[in-house]
C-alpha cells in the first residue's frame, strides 16, 4: 500500500502570515483499503527519538482528526512520556473519520426507530475489518508499531471500541472507553455473547462515565460486569463533575495511566 506523507501543521493557514511558519507536531499519512469507503487519512504522532529500527507501542485513536481528539491526546501522551516519564514512549495513530455514524454503529438488532435516526448506520463490521486487515498491518510494517496496542474511543467511538472488546477482544491489548453510546439499538450490544473474551489474556479495559443520566450509567456498569473476569483487568470510573462534552480529557488522563503506566522502579 502506498501512502502520501506530509508535515502536520498545527495552525491552519499560518503560512499566510508574514514571518511565521506552521508549528510541526506530527505527520499526515494515508492508508488504502479495498473495503469501500475505508481508505482514509491518518494523523501520526511519533515519540521523541523515534527510529523505525526500534519496536514501538501504538495508541490508536478513533475520532483522530486534527479538529477532533488528536491534538489533546497527543499532548497528554507527550506530557506523560517526555515530562513525567510515567508512561513508555508510544506512537499515536489518529484515524480521521469518513462517516463516523455509519462506521461506529452495528447493524444487529436494528429497529425502525434507529434506522430512521441514522439511515446509513450499521457499518461497524467493515470498519473493524479495516482496522484488522489494513490499518494495523500498515502501521506495524511502516512504523514498526509492533508493541502493545491501545484503542481509545468516546461516545459513538466508545460504542465501536465496546464492540471490538466484546467481539474481537484480541485485536488490541488495551481499551480506553469513555461515555460509550451503549443506548444504540436499545442496548443490543450488551446482549451479545462476548465471543473469545474468556480466552484472552492480559487485557486491560478502562471505562469512564460522567453525569450523563441513568441509562448511560446502567449500560456502563453492565459493560463492566460483562468484562469482569480473571483474564481482563477492568477499571470503572464515575466522574460526576463531568458531562458527555467535557469528560474525555480528564478520563483519558486517568485511563492512560491505568492502562500504560510504567511499573514503579525497584529500590
Amino acid at each position: 500500500m502506498l501512502a502520501a506523507l506530509v508535515v502536520f501543521g498545527l495552525a491552519a493557514g499560518a503560512q499566510d502570515i508574514e514571518g511565521t511558519k506552521p508549528f510541526e507536531m506530527g505527520l499526515i499519512d494515508h492508508v488504502q483499503s479495498d473495503i469501500p469507503g475505508q481508505s482514509r487519512d491518518l494523523n501520526i504522532y511519533l515519540p521523541k527519538g523515534y527510529t523505525p529500527k526500534k519496536e514501538w507501542p501504538v495508541i490508536y485513536l478513533l475520532d483522530g482528526g486534527r479538529h477532533e481528539d488528536f491534538i489533546h491526546i497527543s499532548g497528554l501522551v507527550q506530557f506523560f512520556t517526555d515530562i513525567l516519564d510515567t508512561m513508555p514512549d508510544a506512537i499515536i495513530v489518529g484515524i480521521c473519520n469518513v462517516d463516523r455514524k455509519k462506521d461506529f454503529t452495528f447493524a444487529e438488532g436494528s429497529t425502525p426507530e434507529f434506522k430512521k435516526m441514522i439511515p446509513n448506520a450499521g457499518g461497524s463490521k467493515e470498519f473493524i475489518t479495516f482496522l484488522e486487515k489494513d490499518l494495523k498491518p500498515y502501521i506495524q510494517k511502516k512504523y514498526n508499531g509492533v508493541g502493545s496496542s491501545t484503542l481509545i474511543g468516546q461516545s459513538a467511538a466508545g460504542l465501536l471500541a465496546t464492540e471490538v472488546v466484546l467481539a474481537h477482544t484480541g485485536l488490541f491489548d488495551n481499551y480506553l472507553i469513555v461515555s460509550p453510546s451503549l443506548w444504540w439499538n436499545d442496548e443490543a450490544l450488551l446482549k451479545l455473547k462476548p465471543e473469545g473474551l474468556r480466552e484472552s489474556k492480559n487485557k486491560k479495559v478502562f471505562i469512564a462515565i460522567g453525569n450523563e443520566g441513568d441509562q448511560s450509567m446502567r449500560g456502563s456498569k453492565m459493560l463492566m460486569e460483562i468484562l469482569r473476569s480473571p483474564e481482563v483487568k477492568v477499571d470503572f470510573l464515575y466522574m460526576p463533575e463531568e458531562n458527555h462534552l467535557t469528560i474525555l480529557h480528564n478520563a483519558a488522563y486517568k485511563g492512560l495511566l491505568f492502562l500504560l503506566a510504567k511499573a514503579p522502579a525497584k529500590e
